[in-house]
């Protein structure tokens, strides 16, 4: 387990993954005035704010800084555009495990990217930082993010009953994981990079 690593740029076929910033701001407050990702996610208000994504992008810096989580922006090579972002969170390096968490802009969903994303998060995960075990939940009807899990190898491990929280209201969670040494997962591809 290396626990001294620190966040890098990743490469993928029609992404670059890098860390955020703080002029992100506009463009998460763009993408996150839709409704349906505060819909499917834990900690996403609605309506979104600037400030909603300063503190955001404030929260997550320090976190990443102190390698407590690892938080990138998904930019579309081909644009330039930010469409979304990923990241693995309540990371236990004495564990060797995390969670991994994304969204997606509306416009660019039903085009692989988040899972193009998620497969080169997980890559990274198992064979730069040594973890042993991602993990991920989602909502009951999130067919998306279900599927987006299945393709990145992660196996279903039950419903945890009540343990998101959300608005004030517990809400059910199914958890998904994938271990470093299952077959389900693609080790990395050639055409991969960290820089």
């Amino acid at each position: 387990m290396n626990e001294d690593v620190r966040i890098s740029v990743l490469e993928s076929p029609r992404l670059r993954l890098r860390p955020l910033r703080p002029d992100d701001a506009e463009a998460l407050t763009a993408q996150l005035q839709d409704p349906a990702i505060a819909r499917w996610t834990n900690s996403i208000p609605w309506p979104y704010s600037i400030d909603d994504a300063r503190a955001f992008l404030s929260t997550r810096a320090v976190a990443d800084a102190n390698g407590e989580s690892f938080s990138w922006a998904i930019v579309e090579k081909a644009t330039g555009q930010l469409t979304g972002t990923i990241g693995l969170h309540d990371v236990h390096h004495d564990r060797g495990r995390a969670e991994l968490g994304y969204w997606i802009g509306e416009s660019f969903r039903g085009q692989g990217y988040t899972t193009e994303a998620a497969k080169r998060v997980l890559s990274w995960a198992f064979e730069v930082v040594g973890f042993e075990r991602i993990q991920a939940t989602y909502m009951p009807g999130n067919d998306a993010s279900a599927s987006v899990m299945r393709n990145i190898g992660m196996q279903p491990e039950g419903l945890l009953r009540g343990f998101g929280f959300k608005n004030g209201e517990h809400l059910d969670l199914y958890l998904q994981a994938v271990l470093k040494g299952d077959s389900t997962w693609a080790s990395t591809d050639e055409q991969w990079a960290s820089t």
